[in-house]
């Protein structure tokens, strides 16, 4: 194949990818994100230190404008606050899920861990 011929073909293959790229449509997808107090359970009452049923200890920390959730002795990850008495990490590792009293005690949590 000759050199010009050649360069003609990378050329119109970059605009027809570029026009392509182009046409389609954007999507953008915004939802409310929750604060920590949004979430029915107020953290700095359940901040602490916790043993659970299987003995791996679950350490929550950090302010609830940025709570943290440390499980055993994976690597701390931030939480968002997805429904009233539910937390979730960004990365959606680690989830918990909140037993409150109506007077907003909570006396139980539901740890689900996903690696």
């Amino acid at each position: 194949m000759n050199k010009p011929l050649t360069g003609t073909l990378i050329a119109c293959v970059a605009l027809a990818l570029s026009q392509a790229a182009c046409a389609m449509p954007q999507v953008q997808v915004s939802s409310p994100r929750l604060t920590a107090n949004a979430a029915g359970v107020d953290f700095s009452a359940v901040r602490g230190s916790y043993v659970l049923h299987n003995g791996l200890p679950l350490n929550l920390s950090g302010s609830p404008q940025r709570p943290l959730a440390r499980l055993g002795d994976r690597p701390a990850v931030h939480l968002v606050a997805t429904a009233p008495n539910t937390y979730e990490a960004a990365d959606g590792s680690l989830r918990l899920v909140f037993d409150a009293h109506a007077n907003g005690v909570a006396t139980e949590v539901q740890v689900t861990y996903t690696p």
